[in-house]
């Protein structure tokens, strides 16, 4: 990444990236049939990390009330931050394989299931409505992350400021019912 936002996407072979990793070609070429390789790797290993942060920061919250607002705020802080920012940036935007693309849609899938879990938690404690479909709405959520994004990036919205908007979105779309007197706030 660091050659990335040095030279572009385009200045960067697998040479120039054996070289700054002090090994040679053929043992890069060993592990990554390419460079397109080599980031859908690095993105796999924060996508990991970042779910295994989120995953541990949600497990210790009981509700699915506030486990699905924590998830949307880790989301959003996440997606403000200057390494999501700069990966993505270069993942999205330089005409990825469909192969690639692909599977930078999959990386989500854990996230998915997290958010999902959280919402059919909430419909078998009655909180939400039963006819929200649990997957379909973490989809939809992490659309609405993506749409966001820009936002973040240019300063519009702090992520504080996203998480409520994007609260108060899923608020309305899955039937939030208010039990407490801060229930009702993003």
């Amino acid at each position: 990444m660091e050659l990335i936002e040095e030279r572009g996407l385009a200045g960067v072979s697998m040479s120039l990236l054996a070289e700054r990793a002090a090994i040679s070609r053929a043992t890069l070429y060993h592990y990554f049939p390419d460079l397109e390789h080599v980031m859908l790797a690095w993105l796999e290993i924060q996508v990991n990390r970042f779910t295994q942060t989120l995953t541990g920061r949600v497990s210790q919250i009981p509700g699915p009330r506030d486990r699905l607002r924590e998830i949307i705020s880790a989301l959003t802080e996440y997606f403000a931050g200057q390494e999501h920012r700069f990966g993505i940036e270069h993942m999205g935007g330089e005409g990825l394989s469909p192969a690639a693309a692909r599977a930078v849609a999959g990386q989500a899938a854990p996230i998915t299931d997290l958010i999902a879990h959280a919402i059919t938690d909430g419909q078998d404690q009655g909180l939400f409505r039963r006819d929200a479909d649990p997957t379909i709405h973490a989809e939809l959520l992490l659309g609405l992350m993506g749409a966001i994004r820009p936002h973040l990036v240019s300063g519009r919205y702090t992520a504080t400021a996203a998480a409520d908007s994007i609260t108060q979105m899923m608020v309305s779309g899955i039937g939030l019912l208010p039990s407490s007197p801060d229930a009702g706030r993003p």
